[in-house]
């Protein structure tokens, strides 16, 4: 429960306003037009902005952050043209 009270109170940046309002903004018209299906995208919108999740919320399109170590283990790479 303290998860999901850190997501919807904390980490409120640009995107999930605009997909709250978005959203928001489609629920309401949806409701108003009486057009039921179209009010399920509207509420995936608000869903997905307070739950801070996308379209992966199974986390299998997971990166991990950059650790700034980036440059330890490249090594040079050879290519050849073929015909």
């Amino acid at each position: 429960m303290n998860n999901l009270k850190n997501r919807l109170l904390h980490n409120w940046n640009a995107m999930r306003w605009v997909k709250l309002i978005l959203g928001g903004w489609i629920l309401v018209t949806a409701i108003q037009a009486a057009d039921y299906a179209f009010s399920f995208f509207g509420g995936f919108f608000v869903i997905t902005a307070l739950t801070d999740t996308g379209c992966c919320a199974t986390g299998a399109c997971y990166s991990p952050p950059a650790t700034g170590k980036s440059n330890e283990n490249l090594q040079d790479v050879e290519f050849e043209e073929t015909k």
